[in-house]
């Protein structure tokens, strides 16, 4: 069981042109690749991000010409990269999945989890979203085991829902993966708040690279997100928040932290739902 993992933590402004994002990711993977980073982990909507609700929905494949890409410089640097999200093609519908992917050196692809909560709202002051025209629900919690660390799966508006990160804490993750593309006025509000809490209560590490500043679209179309990638340890500690300066950053994860909180307030032991 590892005792300590560096993961390099990816802030973006993706849009709808996906040359552009995966050129802008492959420019940040690289800097991480070439620091401490053992993992490097990006936001919801790496490769696209839609912008306007009647511009067509691009969906990938593990093997479009992009993964391909990105699993050149994965194989090169010997670095794995977890895709906070992509569009990802279904089988038998239109519609596509918000899926978390990782690419790691001489593997094919994996799809990790899929995003269980749908954004349909309406925000004041905001245009409204409405994920779930042109997105697929996922089909519940995933823990996934990277170098010793339990991590428990999760995509932007899950965040809300508190039932899933129980699941994960009664499952006893080591960290929570929150990649995000929230709106200014929620982020402003809520992020920090939830991310913190999420981390205290499950006793474990919150990591959520984000979407933040202008993402653009055609006819100069654009969309606003709340960037600050936070990470935040068990204690509820906030250990990274990028900027729109800085726009990359690692944190170290260490277990004799995770350890130390639970020996000093026990939940486990005092469960009762």
């Amino acid at each position: 069981m590892g005792s300590e993992l560096f993961v390099g933590l990816v802030q973006m402004s993706s849009g709808e042109d996906v040359e552009q994002n995966l050129k802008d990711l492959l420019q940040k993977y690289k800097i991480l690749a070439s620091k401490n980073a053992e993992l490097v982990a990006t936001p919801e909507n790496t490769l696209f991000m839609r912008i306007r609700r009647n511009t067509p929905m691009v969906g990938f494949e593990l093997q479009s010409s992009e993964m391909v890409a990105l699993q050149k410089a994965v194989n090169q640097h010997q670095v794995p990269l977890l895709l906070g999200s992509i569009p990802l093609k279904a089988d038998h519908s239109k519609k596509v999945y918000n899926a978390t992917v990782i690419i790691e050196p001489e593997k094919e692809p994996q799809v990790l989890y899929k995003k269980i909560h749908l954004f349909d709202v309406d925000v004041e002051g905001q245009p409204s979203v409405r994920e779930s025209d042109v997105f697929l629900p996922g089909d519940g919690p995933k823990v996934w085991e990277f170098k010793g660390f339990k991590w428990g799966l999760s995509i932007c508006y899950d965040l809300r829902f508190s039932e899933l990160y129980s699941e994960y804490a009664q499952k006893e993750v080591d960290v929570l993966f929150v990649p995000s593309a929230f709106l200014v006025p929620t982020g402003k509000a809520h992020w920090e708040v939830l991310l913190r809490a999420r981390a205290v209560e499950s006793q474990c590490y919150s990591l959520a690279p984000a979407q933040g500043g202008k993402s653009t679209g055609a006819d100069e179309a654009f969309r606003e997100t709340y960037g600050h990638s936070l990470a935040v340890d068990p204690w509820g500690q906030v250990l990274l928040d990028l900027d729109q300066e800085s726009l990359t950053g690692v944190v170290k994860l260490e277990r004799a932290t995770i350890e130390r909180v639970r020996r000093q307030i026990p939940m486990k032991g005092h469960r009762r739902l």
